[in-house]
């Protein structure tokens, strides 16, 4: 019997490159990029240290002759009141519109100075949970 499990699984995070020799610009690629990673497991084999040469496709940055800006944009939804997070934020090229959240009423949305975070403000406003009662009278004559 084979007890071990493996998944592929993506990760996201923001990169920001200091050395702009690695960048390629016929391909839009930038090389000599070092991932380190250390797996920690309560089985000793399952544990590993890695160094991985990678290489990223530039999309949705700004190059210019000074270095590769790559710009991502964080989006939160946040309960105006208690400043808590109504649900999980995301990171992307692009911010996410406010939308609909059940309970909550949209009030305003802000913009970071320099365009890269953006919080969607709702306020708590659950709504009443209705139940239909009905009540028969007979009168008797």
């Amino acid at each position: 019997m084979n007890d071990s499990y493996s998944e592929d699984i993506g990760l996201l995070f923001p990169v920001l490159i200091t050395d702009t020799s690695g960048y390629d610009r016929d391909s839009n690629r930038i090389n000599n990029i070092k991932l380190y990673s250390k797996i920690k497991s309560s089985d000793a084999q399952a544990s590993d240290d890695k160094t991985l040469d990678l290489s990223i496709n530039v999309r949705g940055v700004d190059v210019s002759g000074s270095g590769v800006l790559i710009q991502y944009k964080t989006t939160q939804w946040i309960n105006e009141e208690t400043g808590s997070s109504i649900k999980p934020s995301t990171v992307a090229e692009k911010s996410e519109p406010a939308g609909t959240i059940e309970d909550y009423t949209f009030v305003r949305t802000t913009t970071s100075n320099n365009g890269a975070s953006v919080n969607h403000y709702f306020r708590y406003t659950p709504r009443p949970k209705y139940s239909l009662i009905t009540e028969m009278r007979i009168l008797l004559t």
